[in-house]
């Protein structure tokens, strides 16, 4: 990775960081809601088809209008295993007695797609931006469920165009959850912790025709820096999945939302990751070893006893030598 690369990485991670900041800080936070969908892909030249699935989180910012993170993998097309992360601006209407809610929105979608490169190459882990254009129908049951039909309409410039038609089940969670600076009862005597420390078990999964893995493991520090921020410092071991074993320090910056007051939070971290990697040549992969890769992650943590929480990672560890991985990565955390 030379001097460019890094500095085209920290402008985009930069920009997504604030974009989403901006919409945390300055959201009313009326309704929060948390959706998984199934379905099927078209590849819109070929016609190949496969499945598709989407992690989305939603957050109203004002009558008619909200916006929402999510990641949507987009499966296993010939010569194409793309997924990525979407930051989407929405505006939608209720109908029906308030039951029904008509919604499109619209947005950038950061990809990454595992495809062939070359005879010397023969992998190359594409990172790129497009825009998707979705369009929803979401029907609000009883007891804060809700069912949505989602179709999604994805454009890019240097990889494949697609068609997404997906059925999902999603939770709506109490409006105007408290934040850090007002803890509900529970757990009032939380109120002056800001340290985490968590040991985490997993899985690395190299981003591969083949998704070579191996065992993973990792201790992170946390510290709690605003209502909405947190910091970590972490050392992560992938393991040796033969192709490639890779270890080292990684800092991100981390923007939080908390539900069902202050027992569940989700969590979107990026940052850099200083790396010690060592390449097996022998297993036909053209790649030289690079000194430091961006990471993008995911955290979900359930905090079941005051001081003491679970918590889920998903990292993508975002290389320029066409060795991306996935770190899935689950663990117990103590607070002080």
């Amino acid at each position: 990775m030379d001097i460019n690369d890094i500095k085209s990485w920290n402008n985009r991670l930069r920009k997504l960081f604030f974009s989403i900041f901006f919409l945390f800080v300055f959201s009313t936070a009326w309704s929060q809601e948390i959706i998984l969908l199934n379905g099927t892909m078209l590849d819109s030249e070929t016609k190949n088809q496969s499945y598709a699935w989407q992690l989305e989180y939603d957050e109203e910012i004002a009558d008619h209008f909200k916006y929402s993170f999510s990641y949507l993998n987009e499966g296993h097309l010939p010569d194409h295993h793309r997924d990525g992360n979407i930051l989407q601006l929405w505006v939608y209407q209720r109908i029906l007695d308030q039951r029904i809610s008509i919604a499109a929105g619209i947005g950038p979608y950061y990809y990454f797609d595992t495809t062939s490169a070359s005879e010397d190459s023969p992998v190359s882990d594409a990172h790129g931006l497009g825009y998707i254009l979705s369009l929803t129908a979401t029907w609000n049951i009883e007891y804060h469920w809700l069912v949505q039909l989602r179709t999604n309409m994805v454009h890019t410039k240097n990889s494949i165009d697609t068609n997404n038609i997906l059925i999902g089940i999603g939770y709506q969670f109490n409006l105007l959850a408290p934040t850090r600076e007002q803890p509900a009862g529970p757990l009032e005597q939380e109120k002056m912790i800001n340290n985490e420390v968590t040991l985490f078990m997993g899985q690395s999964i190299l981003n591969s025709f083949a998704s070579q893995h191996s065992y993973a493991w990792c201790v992170e520090y946390r510290r709690d820096l605003l209502p909405y921020v947190d910091w970590t410092v972490a050392y992560l071991d992938e393991g040796d999945n033969n192709v490639l074993h890779r270890h080292g320090l990684n800092t991100q910056l981390w923007l939080i939302r908390n539900f069902i007051y202050e027992k569940l939070w989700f969590g979107l971290g990026g940052g850099v990751y200083v790396v010690n990697e060592t390449i097996h040549k022998d297993i036909s992969v053209n790649s030289s070893s690079e000194p430091a890769s961006g990471i993008f992650s995911m955290t979900g943590s359930y905090r079941f006893y005051p001081g003491l929480d679970a918590r889920i990672t998903w990292n993508r560890i975002i290389s320029h030598n066409n060795l991306d991985t996935d770190v899935i990565l689950g663990g117990f955390g103590y607070r002080f």
